[in-house]
């Protein structure tokens, strides 16, 4: 069976990449080389639910769909589960510091991002 598209090598550079078992872990410098997946998809999320345990973390995404019904003590969201990621307690660190990093470069080049009264 043939990839659903093939890797391209020439732009992929090297990087830090973490591998190993528990009590062994290392950082080792290696070529990437990316087959997307037929399964692959896109989705938009405007609500998310994590969940963590003592191994991982579990990301549920959502979308809101319908307004906010019920009192302004007790308001209900109407919310499509979309889908859900499990991470490693490893990669969620290292994602957490890499999505603090787009954060900061974006706010640095556009300016802060906006963000709800509580």
């Amino acid at each position: 069976m043939q990839p659903h598209n093939p890797p391209n090598k020439d732009l992929t550079p090297k990087k830090d990449v973490v591998t190993g078992t528990a009590g062994e872990i290392t950082k080792l410098k290696a070529e990437r080389i990316e087959q997307t997946s037929p399964e692959t998809f896109s989705v938009y999320s405007n609500d998310i639910q994590v969940h963590t345990s003592p191994w991982d973390m579990k990301f549920r995404f959502g979308e809101i769909v319908g307004p906010v019904s019920g009192s302004s003590e007790e308001p209900i969201l109407k919310v499509n589960i979309l889908g859900e990621v499990r991470l490693s307690l490893q990669i969620a660190k290292r994602l957490a510091s890499i999505m603090i990093a787009q954060i900061q470069a974006y706010e640095a080049t556009i300016g802060e991002i906006p963000q709800p009264k509580e």
